[in-house]
């Protein structure tokens, strides 16, 4: 009930800015090379249908065919319930065709995400007649939590050469926060950097709102694309944006184009309110 009763006041809460206006979140900050010499597509994220992934498009790129595993969560906690920890793991694979060229990649992809927490309980309440005497142990505070992703990538009828994307996201209480992402064939790589715009996370009722985000592919220190999953504020989460840069030739363009897709499909999700 509880739960029904935050997202009454949410929803009533993103009623009233709907109806009078809460300013226009502020956009996601890519390089000016970047900006000025590229594609920018709108997102469709299509129907996720039961064992596939979205059928996401942008520009001359759609998902064609796709396969996606159940998600598996692995969980436990102390006795007195004051510690947890799960461990979740999914698997999806997806085919990305180019429709004007008719080029396509094929992508063989997991993820998997760590989380430790402690936990408040209260275990014993004292009745008085003005007012409550609560005891409790321990605290709501999160340990960690951890996102390893990967995804390999070949051309259609050329498995010579395979491209592997790398994601690591860690905040850990102990060690701090980590993050890298690459996309390489060994050879040659792509450094991949989460990017924002300069809005800081805001909070209604405990409901973060966050700023608009996503990531930038660069290669040599040059910005040759880019994508939003998060537009920001309250309506952000169908805002997705893709920008291609203009002079990459189409093996290298299809390339990333799948490594974006890959990346969109564990992202457009991050921040639906439950």
């Amino acid at each position: 009930m509880l739960g029904a009763y935050h997202n009454i006041k949410l929803y009533f809460f993103l009623l009233l800015l709907i109806l009078f206006g809460c300013g226009t979140p502020k956009p996601l900050i890519i390089s000016e090379n970047l900006s000025s010499n590229s594609q920018k597509f709108k997102v469709k994220l299509g129907t996720q249908w039961m064992g596939k992934t979205h059928k996401i498009s942008f520009g001359d790129y759609a998902v064609v065919e796709s396969k996606s595993g159940w998600e598996k969560t692995k969980s436990s906690s102390n006795f007195f319930g004051t510690k947890s920890e799960s461990e979740t793991s999914h698997k999806f694979s997806l085919k990305l065709m180019n429709k004007t060229n008719g080029m396509a990649a094929w992508v063989r992809a997991t993820k998997e995400i760590n989380i430790k927490a402690t936990h408040e309980i209260e275990f014993l309440t004292i009745n008085n007649r003005d007012y409550d005497i609560h005891f409790t142990a321990g605290e709501d505070e999160l340990l960690l939590n951890s996102l390893d992703f990967a995804a390999f990538i070949t051309i259609e009828k050329d498995t010579t050469e395979i491209w592997s994307l790398f994601m690591i996201e860690k905040f850990d209480v102990e060690e701090g926060s980590d993050y890298y992402a690459v996309l390489t064939n060994g050879e040659e790589k792509f450094l991949i950097y989460h990017i924002t715009s300069d809005e800081e996370w805001t909070y209604f009722d405990n409901f973060p709102i966050p700023p608009a985000s996503g990531y930038e592919f660069y290669y040599d220190q040059e910005s040759v694309a880019a994508f939003q999953y998060y537009g920001g504020g309250t309506m952000g989460q169908n805002d997705c944006i893709v920008w291609l840069g203009n002079n990459l030739d189409e093996k290298t363009e299809l390339i990333l184009a799948a490594g974006i897709t890959a990346m969109l499909e564990i992202t457009v999700n991050k921040y639906i309110y439950d």
